[in-house]
């Protein structure tokens, strides 16, 4: 007569299909238990923070968000042993960048100024740029952008790009997500060089005729305007950008003055 041997072990966990699992945002992750036990599991079931989630070998988050990122348990229990059998599978939720930096900020001419560019992305933005409006030839590389001694050329708007490359569990090639964000950046500096156009003003007696009054760099804060005509400087004709004669007569010939000023100087 033979003798028939059983072994009796606790439950041996594998999860899967992948651990680390990776599912891009808006995805579904499906998340497989299998268990090895003798005898087998009277009890098998997925949890997360101690929370139950499910009793199957199988547990699946329908379009999955980045809250759902963490570690996933499944746990065996055949009643054989102190200790159930037990695995993790790490969920890492897939999302390109969103990008946000401060919508504006101000700065003195001479003066350093760093602009954070805040990114929230999984995995990390391979790359992080910055660039200069009407500027092609602008270009940092990044998170920070760093503007040293600041001149009133640099006034502009500056834009933040990342990129992630998205490449979920099993997918042969990854997907590339971008996103942006634009600082405005004020630099306060006294009105430039001012010519008044046109340069040659000739006008019609009886027609309206304008002349401007333009800076370069044309003053920040936005400056007044100082208008006046020869041998009458103490009478201001005006106070804008522009100076307009309704109906222009010749005994308003001569030579007129405009000077811009802010709080930071005149032009």
């Amino acid at each position: 007569m033979k003798n028939v041997c059983f072994f009796l072990d606790k439950p041996r966990v594998t999860v899967g299909p992948f651990n680390p699992l990776s599912v891009s945002i808006d995805g579904n992750a499906e998340m497989t238990c299998n268990v090895v036990s003798n005898p087998p599991a009277r009890s098998i079931r997925w949890m997360k923070n101690g929370q139950l989630l499910t009793n199957t070998n199988n547990h699946t988050i329908i379009r999955v968000k980045p809250d759902d990122s963490g570690k996933y348990d499944c746990i065996a229990d055949n009643g054989i042993g102190g200790t159930p059998g037990k695995e993790s599978l790490e969920l890492a939720v897939l999302h390109g960048p969103k990008v946000n930096v401060v919508p504006e900020r101000e700065a003195v001419t001479n003066d350093v100024l760093n602009v954070k560019c805040n990114i929230a992305s999984n995995p990390k933005p391979h790359t992080v740029i910055w660039q200069k409006e009407d500027d092609p030839y602008f270009k940092q590389v990044g998170t920070v952008l760093v503007l040293n001694q600041i001149r009133a050329e640099d006034s502009g708007n500056y834009m933040c790009i990342a990129t992630t490359n998205l490449k979920p569990s099993g997918a042969l090639e990854g997907v590339e997500k971008s996103d942006n964000a634009t600082v405005k950046i004020r630099v306060k500096h006294k009105p430039g060089e001012t010519e008044i156009f046109p340069m040659n003003p000739i006008a019609v007696a009886g027609k309206p005729f304008t002349l401007t009054c333009q800076s370069k760099p044309p003053g920040y804060p936005e400056p007044e305007y100082k208008w006046w005509r020869e041998g009458q400087e103490q009478q201001e004709l005006g106070r804008r950008i522009n100076y307009t004669f309704i109906a222009v007569h010749v005994s308003q010939e001569g030579r007129y003055f405009c000077e811009p000023f802010n709080a930071l100087g005149k032009g």
